[in-house]
């Protein structure tokens, strides 16, 4: 459960326009706290991927090609995913017999 509590939405956006620096300040506080937060052995994963979302913030033209960089990292991530789950077998030597228990309507 992630302990750090950010502003409001209008306050940072307010900090944002009138404060660019705090508000950056703020936002690397706030990944800071939500990876530390995780489970260790995530940790290194989550550090490297927000490096490569920082570095796509670095080299995009703007924010909106910042956010469509970052989507599309996403996207590519959660296909990669759905294909392993897709195609994924449970080896034989792992594989269980279970009993399927039939469940009736108990009439009223």
């Amino acid at each position: 459960m992630n302990t750090y509590q950010l502003p409001s939405f209008d306050e940072m956006r307010e900090l944002a326009e009138k404060n660019p620096e705090a508000f950056e300040k703020l936002r690397e506080a706030a990944i800071e706290a939500t990876i530390s937060e995780a489970p260790e052995e995530m940790q290194p994963r989550l550090r490297g991927l927000q490096f490569q979302m920082n570095a796509d913030r670095d080299i995009a033209d703007n924010p909106m090609d910042s956010m469509i960089k970052s989507n599309k990292r996403m996207m590519e991530s959660f296909n990669k995913l759905k294909t392993l789950m897709e195609t994924w077998e449970m080896p034989a030597d792992e594989a269980q017999e279970a009993t399927i228990l039939e469940f009736r309507r108990q009439s009223s």
